[in-house]
């Protein structure tokens, strides 16, 4: 089942390596995303993790998922912009990998969901 959730991800790499090159990426992702409304699913894979959907705001969204593009792993489209806005626009994008994120980073609305 979709949830609809608040992210609380501000700190969520705290704990992580400062010396790799994607830390201050990542740390700017956490930051970006702190605040905003999200949908997510539960893991069929990892248990006791969530799935990140996307944000509900649709201009806040696509910017989030280009700023994951920039990571120098798992991204497609490192410092091309005009190559991600093509498959986003119409509609062919799709992130490689997924996002999970942990039950702390992630308030649940009052009815659970």
């Amino acid at each position: 089942m979709i949830r609809e959730v608040k992210l609380n991800t501000l700190h969520m790499f705290e704990n992580e390596n400062i010396d790799n090159s994607d830390y201050p990426l990542w740390r700017k992702i956490a930051e970006y995303m702190n605040g905003e409304t999200a949908f997510v699913i539960e893991s069929s894979a990892v248990d006791g993790q969530y799935v990140f959907l996307g944000l509900k705001n649709e201009k806040k969204n696509k910017e989030l998922y280009y700023m994951m593009e920039q990571d120098s792993v798992t991204g497609v489209f490192i410092n091309d912009r005009e190559g991600f806005d093509k498959d986003w626009d119409s509609r062919t994008y799709e992130h490689d990998g997924c996002f999970y994120l942990e039950p702390q980073y992630i308030v649940f609305r009052n009815n659970g969901s």
